[in-house]
């Protein structure tokens, strides 16, 4: 083998080994960085979940979820990404009594009126509409 070809052989050999440490680094460093980040910024929002509310809420907490409530949520949640939800069962008055109260955060699927509105918080967009 010719002496140049020894040492373009040495030279690849080298820029591989640094190119896959590199890679390795990459890959390995910002991750706890990343999850320090969100441990910090995570923020538990307790959502009022009525029971036996067919095709809107169905499911009961601690069993898989589904319903148009519930992916309407789960759309919220790329908006919202330190958001952790939980979800607190209960009837209606039960649960319009815990959100007055400030046991939980936010409730699906309340229809607004004057006298609620002295009392809670609405969006501006009601569910349902879409806004750009």
């Amino acid at each position: 083998m010719k002496p140049f070809a020894v040492l373009r052989l040495a030279i690849y050999r080298v820029l591989a080994i640094v190119l896959a440490a590199l890679t390795v680094l990459s890959a390995v460093m910002p991750a706890p960085a990343l999850a320090a980040q969100t441990d910090q910024q995570v923020k538990t929002v307790r959502v009022g979940w009525l029971v036996n509310n067919e095709g809107f809420q169905d499911g009961n907490p601690g069993e898989r979820l589904s319903g148009w409530g519930y992916e309407y949520l789960q759309t919220l949640s790329y908006y919202t990404p330190s958001w952790q939800y939980e979800y607190v069962s209960g009837t209606f008055t039960e649960l319009m009594d815990m959100l007055e109260a400030g046991e939980i955060d936010l409730m699906p699927n309340i229809s607004y009126s004057e006298e609620r509105a002295q009392k809670l918080l609405f969006s501006s967009n009601p569910e349902g509409t879409e806004r750009y």
